[in-house]
């Protein structure tokens, strides 16, 4: 898939922020863009959240942390306003009661077997 192409007015705001036109708004566009963010991530995580059931079966993606979880199997034991229980099928690393608090993001859900 393609990767739209960037809104007109972005080049010429980063290149105003680079060349410091924009120098006594930095603390504003900061301000601006981690609160969007902030919002974008809640959004993605709740998004996350309606995919999933305690009981579902998951695996653990490329983007959990740390990276000894990559790939882990599981059954998602509770689930949080922000987080996700897992039960992992197979204890790991620090993990020796087998039970990880992660982000939704973080979980693919396993087909039904």
């Amino acid at each position: 898939m393609a990767e739209a192409s960037p809104h007109p007015d972005i080049t010429a705001l980063v290149t105003a922020i680079r060349d410091g036109t924009l120098d006594d708004d930095l603390a504003d566009l900061v301000d601006a863009i981690n609160d969007r963010r902030a919002t974008s991530e809640a959004d993605q995580t709740r998004r996350a959240l309606q995919r999933l059931a305690v009981g579902d079966r998951v695996r653990l993606d490329r983007h959990v942390r740390p990276k000894y979880l990559q790939g882990a199997t599981g059954t998602i034991h509770q689930i949080d306003t922000t987080t996700v229980v897992v039960k992992l099928d197979t204890p790991t690393g620090r993990f020796t009661d087998g039970h990880i608090n992660c982000s939704p993001r973080v979980l693919q859900p396993l087909a039904d077997t």
